[in-house]
């Protein structure tokens, strides 16, 4: 089994929450089930010189974002014995902050594009699941069915979206759709990525990927408000922060 955890953070790199904990825990957890596990982050200026002076440069490349082309730099590091790739855009990520930039929509669309781009570049390496964390990276799931279903890598690729904070989704004005993400109009829909004349990447997670997980099951009960998650409630699991390694092993194999 090959896994690749794409995150907007993770412990000891840069985190600001909860979110960090739980993915480098995971990671930990999997690493010493024998799995192949590797994470894809974006690579903050604000993270530590003395990581930052070990990484490797493996690739640079273009990602569309929508009508633009934006340089992607890919860059390596080994650390415990887990491969993490960081995903290299000045203009998006030095930055003196990690969220609640004005561009936010652009910034984590492009990094959720780049994050598949990078598969191309790593070296020996197909993963079997993608498992992406919190609204930041909810619309891989979709990009990867739109853009990439045809490609030999992408096709057979499994996606699980983990939701860890449900107050956070990523809701941004109707432009978005177009000018960030190059879908046209047939995603703005109550199935697909419109939720209250807005645009929510969340959601785009909950509709799109193969099986879908809360850090709280208290989720499950009714205490949020976005429906969908009821329409998929034979995809969803909720595992507590309190992570089982055993828990999210019968999660993947469920998919393979």
């Amino acid at each position: 089994m090959k896994l690749v955890y794409v995150t907007a953070e993770v412990d000891p790199f840069l985190k600001t929450g909860g979110l960090g904990d739980v993915v480098s825990s995971l990671t930990t957890l999997m690493n010493k089930e024998g799995i192949d596990v590797r994470v894809i982050m974006p690579k903050y200026s604000a993270i530590a010189e003395h990581f930052q002076s070990e990484f490797k440069h493996l690739a640079h490349f273009d990602v569309p974002v929508a009508w633009r082309k934006q340089y992607c730099g890919l860059e390596e590091l080994v650390y415990n014995g887990v491969h993490y790739y960081f995903i290299d855009n000045e203009y998006y990520f030095a930055r003196p902050g990690i969220y609640g930039e004005d561009d936010d929509a652009e910034r984590f669309a492009f990094f959720s594009r780049a994050a598949l781009e990078s598969l191309i570049h790593i070296p020996g390496f197909k993963p079997d699941i993608i498992h992406c964390h919190d609204w930041h990276t909810a619309l891989i799931p979709l990009i990867l069915k739109v853009f990439y279903n045809r490609e030999p890598l992408y096709y057979p690729i499994k996606t699980i979206f983990t939701i860890h904070n449900l107050t956070y989704q990523g809701i941004f004005p109707k432009e978005v759709l177009s000018d960030v993400l190059g879908l046209g109009t047939e995603y703005f829909t109550e199935d697909t990525l419109e939720f209250y004349e807005s645009v929510n990447f969340l959601k785009g997670g909950v509709v799109y990927a193969d099986r879908i997980t809360t850090v709280d099951p208290r989720y499950l009960d009714g205490e949020q408000d976005l429906r969908l998650l009821f329409k998929r409630s034979k995809s969803l699991t909720g595992i507590l922060n309190e992570i089982s390694a055993n828990a999210y092993l019968r999660l993947y194999e469920s998919l393979l």
